[in-house]
């Protein structure tokens, strides 16, 4: 469960990364 926050936290700031 903790693996899947990271994840999904990682791929929110890899968009956000992306949108800048």
């Amino acid at each position: 469960m903790l693996a899947q926050l990271t994840i999904s936290n990682f791929a929110i700031v890899r968009e956000l990364e992306i949108d800048f």
